[in-house]
């Protein structure tokens, strides 16, 4: 039991007893493949898988968000650039104007 406390102590020393014996029959039977899936931990609850879909439903926003806000970002700097490119054009065509004069 000593060990289960310094791997996690959040860990009840029984759980840990328990999941390592899962652990072990899995490693078992992983090559054997008569022998049936070993399930090392406890099925998610609905409660959690609800919360598991919320959170990559939430992620998948954000990502589409981040790409439009750098399409946004991209299309803007390439606008400045053109526009300071016309300005660059303008003031060089009016300083050989005045050259010219």
């Amino acid at each position: 039991m000593g060990r289960a406390n310094r791997i996690d102590p959040t860990t009840d020393p029984k759980v840990y007893i328990e999941i390592s014996g899962k652990y072990t029959q899995f490693l078992d039977n992983c090559n054997v493949p008569a022998k049936p899936v070993v399930r090392v931990f406890d099925p998610l609850s609905k409660r959690h898988l609800d919360a598991l879909e919320l959170s990559r439903e939430v992620t998948r926003e954000l990502i589409k968000k981040k790409e439009d806000d750098m399409t946004k970002a991209k299309q803007q700097a390439e606008e400045d650039e053109a526009e300071a490119e016309k300005e660059d054009a303008a003031k060089t065509e009016g300083q050989t104007e005045e050259q010219k004069q």
